[in-house]
């Protein structure tokens, strides 16, 4: 679960309306209903003060956002070879491949 809806789903369930918890965190109404519809993402102290109020930890905030990161950054940044060739415009190109860097030169 991303943390846009921790968010939403941990405040419903302690029964506060945005308003009320935008107080605890010392910030706008309009800050929490952000976070909520994932248009802006808390600083370093809402995320503490979050974890705070909600009674939980920051990693399980963030974990459901840093597992769809990961995901994201795998689907993307896996190349195949035949991909690769097939997409080829100059003589050397460079990718990353399971967090390695990957220079593959191909003859013209």
């Amino acid at each position: 679960m991303d943390i846009s809806n921790q968010i939403k789903t941990r405040r419903e369930a302690m029964g506060l309306s945005q308003e009320q918890l935008a107080e605890k965190l010392y910030v706008s109404r309009q800050t929490i209903s952000n976070w909520e519809r994932d248009k802006t993402y808390p600083d370093v102290q809402s995320l503490l003060l979050l974890s705070n109020v909600f009674g939980v930890t920051v990693d399980s905030l963030i974990k459901g956002d840093v597992e769809t990161m990961a995901q994201v950054m795998k689907e993307t940044t896996t190349v195949t070879k035949k991909t690769l060739l097939r997409h080829a415009r100059s003589s050397t190109h460079c990718f990353r491949l399971d967090s390695r860097l990957v220079a593959l030169k191909i003859p013209k």
